[in-house]
């Protein structure tokens, strides 16, 4: 009998067996489209107002920081402002300016040109601001022309200057959630087999370095908003405004902080609601409020707490205390008014009338002196309306003994100070003078006094600035 085998088929090739269809691929649900909408949205906007900021830069124009809101509504917090360098002579009421800033020589200030004043320097202003600012412009201090805003970028330089970084941080997330959102391959595949670099674990491999790329391109994108131009330049006045044009504080709490850490004789606050009484701060030294005067003011520090200033209309603050005086010694107060008349702002009165004195003329200027003798005036008025903050120091020794700072900077100062000790009796608001002092003030100063301290020391300038921008 023949048997018949059939033949068996040959076993298949495990290396030739052909590779597992690829799952179906799952079309994406209404849930991912809006997410990709929006992510690419917005990383287009940003990708955009950096350009805008950088761009400029192959021109030679300079983009600026603002981080204070004395511009707005036209120029906000976190806005760039590129300038172009233009001659000094050449620009016109109307035009955003960026120049250096007189009272602060190491920053800059940008606001809009006013007007010419009568000797050809340029008198600025900020929007929000309702004054002019007190210190002018020459033609060599400009540095550019404002000819392109760029919103948003430079938030970054902002929160960074308020140490605001759970915004800083939550933008930095969301620019990487965006990167990683639009990023081909950003869903993770299911097989995760295999050891091959172009199979399965290989994109998986590729989808982590994708999300550490994007993470750094986030990373980078605020590194741009924060570092583009300089972002300097003092608030001209504390006004309408809680800050400076470029510089902002997250609180002016700190003030009161910064006067008592230099030991004042005495600090009137001069925040009472009424009464006939001035609280000292340091030492108990009560001061008497006598004429015609007005608590509940508006304050010069306008974010600190119960911030309120006293108006004087021919009255005073005195001390019943009689105090010594050496030569080295410092005052200090807030001041505003718009009145011609002047008057006593800070003296030392004694039986023969003020021995010493902060004062300013009735041309506005503010002077200290002794007997009848100015030794430092401020270079400009300050009767603007505007809060504006005066400090005297006097140093014992040394070639400069008696300086004269407006509003953090040095605007005057000579060699001839106060060489003798006196007592008397510190006053604020008045000065009954005997004889002709230069700028003849009246001895009522007519206006608001806030902060009002008197120290038995020298503040430093590197103090005084201190005190201003805290």
């Amino acid at each position: 009998m023949n048997i018949h085998v059939p033949a068996q088929r040959p076993a298949p090739d495990q290396a030739a067996a052909p590779a597992a269809p690829a799952p179906e691929a799952v079309a994406p649900g209404w849930g991912r489209v809006l997410r990709v909408t929006v992510a690419r949205a917005s990383l287009a906007m940003v990708v955009a107002l950096v350009i805008w900021s950088v761009l400029p830069l192959l021109a030679g124009w300079t983009p600026r920081v603002i981080l204070s809101g004395s511009m707005e509504p036209r120029i906000h917090v976190g806005d760039i402002v590129v300038t172009r360098t233009v001659p000094g002579a050449s620009v016109t009421k109307g035009q955003v300016i960026t120049v250096k800033d007189p009272d602060h020589p190491a920053k800059t200030r940008t606001h809009r040109v006013l007007r010419r004043a009568s000797d050809g320097t340029i008198v600025t202003k900020g929007d929000a601001n309702p004054q002019a600012d007190s210190s002018h412009i020459s033609n060599e201090n400009v540095l550019g022309l404002g000819v392109v805003r760029v919103p948003y970028v430079g938030r970054p330089a902002y929160w960074m200057a308020e140490q605001n970084w759970l915004a800083l941080g939550a933008t930095t997330l969301f620019l990487g959630w965006c990167m990683v959102t639009v990023l081909p391959g950003s869903r993770k595949p299911e097989d995760t087999d295999g050891d091959d670099q172009n199979g399965p674990s290989g994109v998986t491999r590729r989808y982590a370095r994708s999300r550490r790329a994007a993470a750094t391109v986030a990373v980078a994108a605020m590194v741009v908003g924060a570092a583009t131009g300089p972002a300097e330049a003092a608030f001209k006045r504390v006004a309408a405004n809680p800050a400076s044009v470029w510089s902002a504080a997250a609180s002016f709490g700190g003030y009161s902080d910064s006067v008592l850490a230099d030991s004042p004789q005495f600090y009137w606050r001069l925040g009472e609601s009424s009464g006939t009484s001035a609280a000292d701060a340091k030492n108990g030294r009560t001061g008497q409020v006598t004429g015609t005067y007005t608590w509940g003011k508006s304050g010069a520090i306008a974010r600190q707490s119960s911030e309120t200033a006293l108006g004087v209309d021919g009255g005073y603050v005195n001390q019943p205390t009689s105090l010594s005086s050496g030569t080295a010694f410092s005052v200090e107060t807030w001041l505003k008014t718009t009145r011609s008349t002047g008057g006593g702002l800070v003296s030392l009165i004694t039986g023969t009338g003020p021995e010493r004195s902060l004062y300013m003329g009735a041309d506005g200027k503010v002077r200290f002196g002794r007997n009848g003798t100015a030794l430092v005036t401020s270079t400009t008025a300050l009767n603007d309306g505007s809060w504006h903050h005066v400090v005297y120091t006097n140093a014992g020794s040394g070639s400069v003994r008696a300086k004269l700072y407006v509003d953090g900077a040095l605007v005057a100062q000579s060699a001839t100070g106060v060489t003798a000790t006196t007592s008397g009796n510190w006053r604020a608001g008045q000065a009954q003078w005997s004889g002709n002092w230069p700028g003849t003030p009246d001895q009522y100063f007519r206006g608001d006094l806030d902060e009002v301290a008197v120290y038995g020391t020298t503040l430093t300038a590197q103090r005084v600035t201190a005190h201003y921008a805290s």
